[in-house]
Parts: structure tokens; sequence; C-alpha cells
């Protein structure tokens, strides 16, 4: 890859390949030795994020349950605090990967202090919820 460099971040405990592309600049992060194809030391990642409680997600669960559009999310939570899409993938994406077009990512960050949940409907009216730990800010990275 022209322009790439292998770099260490020793704060995270992490081997980058760094590139830069045309949407800007990026990495791919190595989880094997590129030498000897050993498993690498764990990353410390995970300490710069909050890990919600399993409570947390069973109670949003709980509330959504047999939810499946945005209509029916706004119902039970409300308006979100961001919405993003829609999204449409090109045809050769949907035939590769089977990328679905979405219509709406709803998201909602004021329920928690350690996570937000997205929701999203893609184009057959199929939803599906993630919820994302929040960034830990008074983490020591």
């Amino acid at each position: 890859m022209e322009g790439a460099s292998i770099q260490l971040d020793n704060k995270l405990n992490e081997f980058h390949l760094a590139r830069k592309e045309l949407q800007g600049e990026g990495y791919l992060l190595f989880y094997f030795c590129p030498s000897c194809g050993k498993l690498l030391t764990r990353s410390k990642r995970d300490g710069l994020f909050f890990k919600p409680s399993k409570k947390q997600i069973a109670q949003f669960k709980r509330k959504l349950n047999g939810v499946t559009t945005i209509r029916q999310v706004k119902e039970v939570l409300g308006e979100p605090d961001h919405t993003d899409g829609p999204i449409v993938h090109d045809k050769g994406q949907k035939k590769i990967y089977g990328f679905k077009d979405v219509k709406a990512t709803l998201v909602y960050r004021r329920f928690s202090n350690k996570m937000d949940v997205s929701v999203q409907e893609d184009e057959n009216s199929h939803g599906s919820i993630t919820y994302w730990p929040k960034q830990n800010l008074r983490s020591s990275f």
C-alpha cells in the first residue's frame, strides 16, 4: 500500500497499518503478528469506553420488545437526539455483501450515561437496535 507505515500505539498497546486514502487518513488494526502469525497482546482500547450493565441493556430490550419500525420507536422513546439517513447502497454492494438500504437511523443519547441506543429501519421495514458504549473521558489514556 503506497504511503502506508506500521506504527505502534503504546497507550493502547496496538500495532496499526497507517494509510492515506482519498477520503483521508485511516489505519488497519493488527490482531496477529505479520512476521510469525502469533496473536498479538490484548489491546487496551476497551478501557476507553464505559461498559453498560446487562441490566441497562435488558431495560431497553424490554421497552423495545416487538418494536420494528421508526414510528414505533418514536412512540416508545420519543424524538431522537440525532437522526441520520437515508443510506443508499449501490447494487453491487447489495449483491456482494447483502447490504440493505437504510431508511433512517435514530440515536438516543439521553437515556444513559454509559451507552447510546441506535435504531435503524431498512428498506424492508426491518428494525435493528444497537447499544453503543460511550467514551470514558476520564480514562487514563
